[in-house]
């Protein structure tokens, strides 16, 4: 696996492993310019957590690392970079918890982003940090779908982010980990239900159809009333 190869990559000395070393040469890539795919920089971002899950120490600096990169005003390589950044945030926070950095200022912000792929990053991004850090996050997902109308399509696909790796949990443990929150979640989406954005209504109906596959004894009652 991922995290094997990593654990064991960081641990050689030189130019073939190393932390800093192995970090380098996977934003490089990006950093440099390449032209890449969404899957790509999904792939890559995927390599960077197992290689901070690897390297607990380095992880807090290179997640803060991320952050000023992505607040700063004139990054080199522009959005594919921070596409990257945000997939690699993502990555790291649904395996630990990164409550204590302020990641949903850097998520707003990008959802401002003029690129539909760097929107796409940030939505998916935040859906996986409250995986990570679900009393954090999954609180602050509802209470911006209510307050930000603007960002709600991207904010709804936060959620469905969040329900869809939750169900890769089980059903039990799944349903036990939204902390308490399925009922404001149920009374949220159906509330959205009559929303005039068809690209809304379509995205509220992700949600509660996999939100089902968590909690069907309370979803599909609520459903069929």
């Amino acid at each position: 696996s991922l995290k094997q190869l990593y654990s064991t990559l960081v641990k050689l000395p030189g130019e073939a492993g190393g932390f800093k070393n192995l970090l380098d040469a996977l934003v490089g890539i990006v950093y440099g310019g390449a032209a890449l795919s969404r899957q790509s920089l999904s792939s890559i971002a995927q390599c960077v957590s197992s290689l901070c899950i690897a390297n607990q120490v380095e992880s807090k600096a290179t997640v803060q690392r991320f952050i000023a990169d992505l607040n700063s005003g004139s990054l080199e390589g522009g959005e594919a970079v921070k596409q990257l950044l945000l997939h690699c945030i993502g990555e790291i926070g649904r395996e630990s918890d990164l409550s204590g950095f302020s990641l949903e200022t850097v998520v707003m912000a990008s959802f401002a982003s003029a690129s539909e792929d760097t929107k796409a990053a940030a939505s998916l991004a935040l859906g996986s940090l409250a995986l990570g850090a679900t009393e954090k996050y999954l609180p602050f997902i509802l209470s911006q779908v209510q307050a930000q109308a603007d960002y709600r399509y991207m904010l709804l696909q936060s959620l469905r982010q969040l329900i869809t790796l939750k169900t890769t949990e089980g059903d039990a443990s799944g349903r036990d980990s939204m902390g308490g929150h399925l009922s404001t979640m149920m009374d949220l989406l159906i509330g959205q239900c009559n929303a005039e954005d068809e690209g809304v209504r379509s995205m509220v109906a992700e949600c509660l159809g996999r939100l089902a596959l968590i909690a069907p004894s309370q979803v599909l009652p609520a459903l069929k009333g």
